[in-house]
Parts: structure tokens; sequence; C-alpha cells
């Protein structure tokens, strides 16, 4: 036995030293595995929120957002740790790059700020779609209390009976589906029209409200619901 594992071990040095395929890519087979993984987690949680939301199945809601903070949590330690470990991996597939996205993008300001330029970078490599940093950045800008720049963002809340969800406030309104359309997202109309058939309601885009405005509705309708992005 001992001379089986001696001579296991000898081959990969000898290996290493002639230059020999050693399969280098494993390590990276893993790390995307392990993305892919992050990814579906994060998603799935999100589609039974807006299941459960839609059905109003309170208690269902209730949990889901409990499991979905600590899977956060969790994703954000796979994720950031590789990030502070040696940038943005190399070669990942859509789907690993897309985790790595997703999670800062659900992730506390302080963090989305901090790999903000990751995004910025991957987006220019082509590992993320272009509206992911303007994605990023218009929930920077909402979580600051200042108006978004391409309209990425909604927050809602409740208003009676029912759910109120409303765009949050835009920059210069009027070229709004311009600014969108240089990143590949949709019209206006279409995305309202997107997320509305998602949640099962209505979503209000009025370009005349200001941030004060959404903010005193908001506390007379009771507490915000998280807000939703394009991803």
């Amino acid at each position: 036995m001992k001379k089986t594992l001696l001579k296991s071990a000898l081959a990969i040095v000898m290996a290493v030293m002639t230059g020999m395929h050693v399969d280098a890519q494993a390590p990276h087979r893993d790390v995307d595995s392990l993305l892919r993984a992050v990814r579906e987690r994060d998603q799935k949680l999100r589609l039974d929120l807006m299941d459960y939301y839609a059905r109003g199945m309170v208690d269902s809601v209730l949990w889901c957002s409990e499991e979905m903070e600590r899977a956060d949590a969790e994703n954000q330690r796979t994720v950031f740790g590789i990030l502070d470990a040696g940038g943005w991996p190399e070669g990942l597939s859509h789907e690993a790059s897309s985790a790595i996205f997703l999670v800062i993008d659900h992730a506390d300001v302080g963090a989305q700020k901090r790999y903000y330029r990751h995004v910025v970078r991957a987006a220019r490599r082509g590992d993320v779609e272009r509206s992911s940093p303007v994605t990023l950045r218009d929930r920077i800008l909402m979580h600051e209390g200042k108006r978004q720049i391409y309209g990425t963002q909604t927050v809602s809340f409740a208003r009676g009976d029912s759910t109120a969800c409303y765009v949050w406030p835009v920059v210069r309104p009027r070229s709004l589906d311009r600014r969108r359309s240089r990143v590949n997202l949709p019209a206006m109309a279409e995305y309202v029209g997107m997320v509305g058939e998602g949640f099962g309601f209505d979503v209000v885009w009025d370009r005349s409200l200001s941030v004060g405005d959404l903010d005193r509705m908001r506390k007379d309708g009771g507490a915000a619901a998280e807000s939703e992005s394009e991803d």
C-alpha cells in the first residue's frame, strides 16, 4: 500500500517537473460550479418570494425573506472572498459571472460601492451585461436618497389593503429611454409592464415625483418592501 501511494506521489511530482498535463483546470471548474450554485440559490429564493407575494401567502413571504437573508449572507462570504483574494476570475461561464454581479447587487450599499469597479471592468470585458453596472449605480443612488439615472429601480409599499409600486425618481426623465437603449435596456413602458406582470400589480412611473414625495408616500403607507432591479 505504501509503495502504491509513493508511486502515485512520485508520478505527480514528475508530471509537474516535466511539464506533463495534471488538469490545471480543475480548480477553475470548481469555482465556476460554486458560483453557478450561488446564482441558483439567489434567484430561486427571489422567484419564490415573488410568487408567495403575488398569491398573498403572508407566512410564506416572511419565511422566504428570512431564508433569503441567510442565503445572501452566505453568498456574500463566498463571492467577496473570491474577489478579495484574486479579483474577478477569468474564463467564467456567463452564469458564474452573473452570480458575482447579483450577489453584489443584492448586498448593502457599502459593499455595492466597494465592488462597483469590479462590475464596471467585467462589463467592459463582456463578462456581464452592459446594463449591469448601470443597474448597480442606480441602486447605489437610490440607497443614498438620490435620483437614479437609468430607471432600473422600483420601490413597493403597503397602501391600505393593496400594494403600491413606484419607479424610483429619475434624473432627466424625458431622455430616459435614449439612455436605456444605449445599455440594452428596454423602453420604460415595456419595463414597467414586465415588473407589474411579475408582481401581479400595477407599477407607476410618475415623472413629476421627487424623492421627498415618494419618501412621504412610503411613510404614510407603511414599511417599504425591498426594492427591485432589472436583474
